[in-house]
């Protein structure tokens, strides 16, 4: 028995604003580009709309090519929240103390979608409400999204990391 699972930000909301946001940018940048005779009053700067154009490209490439894998076996647990991890992140099932699934609020645990690290506790979630929080010997604490939270309920009480 084995737990993978990838997920990647595909939320409509999300580019639903990342849409919005770039009507004016691209506008103004493509205003600037080809019609820079024919316009000779700009809303904003040259350079700012240049920085403006980049970060949302940036951005829209980050969203796209941000993933977040997940996987259980036998031996170990992995995940990999690419490209902030160029290679995955391995512990031995023996390195846990416990595994637990739960819902968590994002907005109210202050941890919003995507990473968040703090002293001793890191969080790492794409899509969703649930995770599996897991509690390491040493103390460390590390939230993994899911959106299977039942598979992988399942998975950690037949590897006997969670209690049936």
């Amino acid at each position: 028995m084995r737990f993978k699972e990838v997920q990647k930000f595909r939320q409509p909301w999300l580019w639903i604003i990342m849409g919005i946001t770039a009507l004016p940018v691209y506008y103004q940048a493509i205003r600037q580009l080809f019609f820079k005779d024919v316009f000779a009053v700009y809303s904003v700067s040259e350079s700012l709309n240049f920085t403006l154009f980049v970060f949302h490209l940036v951005t829209t490439v980050l969203l796209l090519i941000t993933r977040l894998e997940v996987e259980i076996n036998e031996r170990y647990i992995s995940y990999q929240f690419f490209p902030f991890h160029l290679k995955k992140k391995k512990y031995a099932l023996n390195q846990l103390q416990s595994a637990t699934i739960r819902k968590f609020h994002p907005i109210k645990e202050m941890t919003l979608w995507g990473l968040y690290v703090s002293a001793g506790s890191k969080s790492y979630h794409i899509r969703g409400h649930w995770g599996v929080q897991l509690e390491f010997v040493n103390g460390r604490q590390l939230l993994l999204g899911t959106r299977k939270p039942l598979e992988l309920d399942q998975t950690l009480k037949a590897f006997h990391i969670q209690e049936a």
